[in-house]
């Protein structure tokens, strides 16, 4: 029957739980093809030349369909959670046109070949939950074939201890997530643009590098860094935390002020870290929760800009949730106004 659907373009068969194989066929027209669930899909042979988008979770799969490596117009390869996928052959990687490759919850996965210099339009690279030993090289030498690099999740890994250096060439990085490595030992200078660093739960994270990360001079974007229960960290690590904060801070201070934005509450700059004091270049300091500080009257005028929040918190019986915590701060104006804003 499929033989026949030669102008099809969309095929939907998510959640076919009987279905073991997809017969040999060519379909030349199909653009998005979702097996999603398909949970004892075994065997797949289907040709489709101008595929985009690949939908595979959760099935059976053993490995990677042969199929694939003709699919030269494939943008999304969606593996996620094919618990039996064991190797990605080199052959993914003469795919030019992918974007998107999400193999999130292939726990059998040992290992992902290298990046080559002609797959440089990848944006978006998830490897959490996998096994693999071995964060892939994703900036060649001398090349700039992953500049469009936009995320990578290693989260839950227990294998990686080291990132290559190679990653703070990640330029347009803005998201890194390392959450519960739990055998990461360092990190390496990490690129100028990122824009969200989750490493909870690194429980081996003894040092990470100075500076943590290249900085922008006309940086005034929002970061978060977390570092929560990352309790081996040294106390040198943990300066170079704080100086990286403290840096982006006053350069996200000096690009508003210099681009003329005014007090622009959502530009903020987060940290979470293990710690028990407050950094000493926060002038004013107070115990409990709530803190109530007259600015001095040249801080008062109409180039105020913004402020630094710094809490040390502590928990009893404190267990470890998804949403975290949340630290909030409302400003009290003569004229009136408030302003809030968040952090978590």
């Amino acid at each position: 029957m499929l033989q026949s659907m030669t102008s099809l373009v969309y095929l939907n068969l998510r959640s076919c739980t009987s279905l073991t194989s997809l017969p040999k066929s060519n379909m030349k027209s199909l653009k998005t093809l979702i097996l999603s669930g398909c949970s004892s899909l075994e065997e797949f042979q289907m040709i489709a030349d101008n595929l985009e988008a690949l939908y595979l979770e959760g099935t059976a799969l053993k490995e990677l369909p042969e199929a694939t490596k003709d699919m030269k117009k494939l943008v999304i390869l969606n593996m996620k959670d094919c618990t039996k996928l064991a190797s990605v052959p080199d052959s993914l990687l003469k795919l030019q046109a992918l974007q998107e490759v999400i193999l999130s919850g292939c726990s059998k996965l040992q290992s992902f070949p290298d990046l080559k210099e002609n797959i440089k339009k990848l944006r978006i690279l998830l490897l959490d939950g996998t096994a693999i030993n071995k964060v892939p090289q994703v900036f060649p030498s001398g090349m700039n074939g992953l500049s469009l690099l936009r995320r990578l999740s290693l989260r839950g890994n227990v294998m990686i201890q080291t990132l290559e250096d190679h990653i703070g060439q990640l330029y347009h990085l803005k998201c890194l997530d390392l959450k519960d490595c739990k055998k990461l030992i360092s990190l390496p200078v990490l690129p100028p643009n990122l824009k969200f660093l989750d490493a909870h739960g690194c429980d081996s994270l003894t040092t990470v590098a100075n500076p943590l990360a290249f900085l922008n001079v006309t940086d005034h974007i929002h970061s978060t860094i977390i570092f929560s229960q990352c309790n081996n960290l040294d106390e040198v690590s943990k300066s170079c935390i704080i100086s990286y904060i403290q840096k982006k801070s006053q350069l996200m201070s000096t690009a508003l002020n210099r681009y003329n934005l005014g007090s622009v509450m959502e530009s903020y700059t987060g940290a979470c870290f293990p710690g028990c004091e407050v950094p000493k270049w926060f002038r004013y300091q107070d115990y409990g929760s709530k803190i109530e500080k007259v600015l001095a009257k040249h801080r008062s005028e109409n180039r105020f800009i913004g402020i630094a929040l710094c809490a040390a918190v502590s928990f009893q019986d404190y267990q470890d949730q998804i949403k975290g915590f949340i630290v909030k701060c409302t400003c009290e104006f003569k004229n009136g106004s408030f302003r809030s804003f968040s952090c978590t």
